[in-house]
């Protein structure tokens, strides 16, 4: 039986004796805390990464997922792309979905493969079937622009349609611009705004500022301006200097009792994206 080895054990993890000293001394032992803290991740995750390659040689389609992840990212090992390949593929192989997807993604980009985009709509083809919501989108985007894949877009519609309804908020963002434009669908702008204020709610920041313009043109939705303000604060909080430019003007014009309720319903809005996340 392995023993357990506790942080003390560990050379680089010594803790120092706490003591009262000078704000110099005490500001010192901080950073030897710090750096403990450090050391003892980086010892975790050393760790973790030999036992997830002892699964992953066994045949172990999740924890070869996983170390193709941590090569992947470098996480616990030094990144190498070439090997995270190795490791998603072998998983890939075995049905697993998120290695499919991710494949998928390095085929698309040549990240330790040579570039293949038809590859990549293979293998997120393989994953959307079984049900994956990033990899329908990213199939449905496929469809949409022809890259890799016969362009199609009622198909993309399909894809988006389905990566959506299970909560991808850049899906939503397609199948909204999908209804704007008409294609592959019956061109329906209330349908349109419906999933693009979806795709705010599910955490895309991006379009914020666009759920806030139709709600104060009203051309799409009944005009609202609380609710519009409500929206450019949050557009505005996150850096969009267009939407603080918007802000600024419509709070001048409503008034601060009106600014005041449309903050409160940024507050609300914003604790509804945050469950959605």
């Amino acid at each position: 039986m392995r023993r357990h080895v506790s942080n003390r054990d560990r050379p680089c993890c010594r803790l120092p004796d706490a003591f009262l000293g000078t704000p110099v001394q005490q500001a010192a032992v901080l950073t030897m805390l710090l750096a403990t803290l450090v050391c003892v991740d980086i010892s975790v995750a050393a760790e973790n990464f030999a036992e997830t390659r002892a699964r992953a040689e066994r045949g172990d389609a999740a924890a070869q997922f996983n170390l193709g992840s941590m090569y992947y990212r470098g996480q616990g090992v030094a990144e190498n792309l070439t090997e995270a390949y190795t490791w998603f593929h072998k998983a890939a192989e075995q049905g697993n979905a998120l290695a499919q997807h991710y494949l998928g993604r390095m085929y698309y980009t040549g990240g330790g493969v040579t570039m293949d985009h038809g590859e990549a709509v293979k293998w997120w083809r393989k994953a959307a079937e079984q049900g994956y919501p990033d990899a329908q989108w990213q199939l449905g985007s496929s469809y949409a622009s022809g890259d890799g894949v016969a362009k199609d877009q009622q198909e993309a519609v399909r894809w988006f349609r389905k990566a959506a309804e299970q909560g991808n908020a850049e899906a939503m963002d397609s199948l909204a611009g999908a209804y704007e434009s008409g294609e592959g669908v019956t061109k329906d702008w209330t349908e349109s705004f419906k999933w693009l204020r979806m795709a705010a709610e599910h955490g895309l920041i991006r379009i914020r500022f666009a759920v806030a313009l139709a709600y104060e043109d009203g051309e799409v939705v009944p005009k609202d301006e609380i609710e519009a303000l409500a929206w450019y604060n949050l557009a505005a909080a996150s850096g969009n200097e267009l939407a603080i430019k918007f802000r600024n003007r419509l709070e001048h014009r409503l008034g601060r009792q009106t600014t005041l309720i449309a903050q409160r319903r940024s507050k609300e809005i914003l604790a509804k994206i945050e469950s959605n996340q």
